[in-house]
């Protein structure tokens, strides 16, 4: 029968908070110094850590019962864990990490990690958050927090972002500028901040929508009302300036070079889309990481949520909500 795969496996991570079920925004697939690789999952319950290992052992003895057997034995399991556990309860995090408690909130609570980013030089996790602290920096061998950045908080002297973080991008040594505390924010306020992430001192902080309006020759279109054979930012400039605002929503590496994506955002805070008419609604751009200069970009009649670099064909690929 054609349609929808059931999963092999099914593992809740998250509670609920009041009456409201908590989210997942984010999963990464890490490797430590140590050779461990782990599933990074981020969201409303804040940061949650698996062991990889876990998951292909469940993953095999959830194969093993769809064809009849009962004699594997898992790998990578606790042998004090009960075996009579069912398959998701049999899987439990290493490691948990929660923002400060937010004042934002009806009590308190801590808010959501929209991302996170591993340093493998120094063993560092960078999560961005949906507060005023921004830039979360936690040692994962030592479990601490070290540190927050970027903020809208006054703690960053008003030099941090204006709204909550979206994505957190850490640059790998081999990659663009030749270091590995550098950190890329972006966010709610379509800024995107570079810093010492070591330090947790602002670089630069650009702002994406005043970058495409300065490069207009530059800036092409995938809205199929507009010609794609001619600038679209030079004949339809018109298109951020209704009380629209750019939010960054995800950022991917590949070499030098940074590609940038996200949405527009009118002042009632609702997301523009093609019903209203020709009018654009996302955006990809293209940076030179090592200058940090824009090299070119593209608009969208709906956002991009995501990108990711497909190194066999050495490009980047989006997904959003056309």
């Amino acid at each position: 029968k054609s349609g929808p795969l059931p999963p092999i496996l099914s593992v809740h991570v998250g509670g609920t908070t009041g009456s409201k079920n908590q989210v997942l925004y984010d999963l990464q697939f890490i490797q430590t110094s140590s050779g461990d690789h782990l599933l990074v999952a981020s969201g409303d319950p804040g940061i949650i850590i698996y062991k990889w290992c876990d998951f292909e052992a469940a993953i095999d003895v959830a194969r093993d019962d769809d064809d009849g057997g009962n004699d594997k034995k898992p790998k990578c399991q606790d042998p004090q864990r009960n075996k009579h556990l069912t398959i998701v309860e049999s899987i439990h995090p290493i490691t948990t990490f929660r923002p400060h408690p937010s004042p934002a909130t009806s009590f308190g609570e801590s808010v959501e990690i929209n991302s996170t980013s591993y340093s493998t030089a120094d063993g560092i996790l960078f999560g961005a958050a949906g507060d005023a602290f921004g830039c979360y920096q936690w040692d994962l061998d030592s479990e601490k927090l070290l540190g927050t950045f970027g903020g809208a908080s006054r703690l960053d002297g008003g030099r941090g972002h204006r709204d909550y973080l979206h994505v957190v991008k850490t640059i790998p040594e081999n990659e663009g500028v030749g270091s590995s505390r550098y950190v890329i924010t972006g966010g709610e306020d379509g800024n995107m901040g570079f810093w010492d992430g070591k330090e947790r001192k602002l670089i630069e902080m650009m702002n994406v929508q005043s970058t495409m309006d300065k490069n207009k020759d530059s800036v092409t279109s995938n809205n199929h009302t507009t010609p794609t054979n001619r600038s679209f930012m030079s004949n339809s400039s018109t298109t951020w300036n209704n009380g629209s605002n750019l939010w960054v929503s995800s950022m991917e590496t590949n070499g030098n070079w940074l590609a940038v994506c996200g949405g527009a955002e009118n002042s009632n805070n609702t997301i523009t889309s093609r019903s209203s008419g020709p009018s654009s609604s996302g955006f990809m751009t293209l940076w030179h990481l090592p200058t940090r200069t824009f090299t070119s970009g593209c608009v969208t009649r709906e956002s991009l949520n995501t990108v990711v670099c497909h190194s066999s064909l050495d490009c980047f690929v989006s997904g959003g909500n056309e």
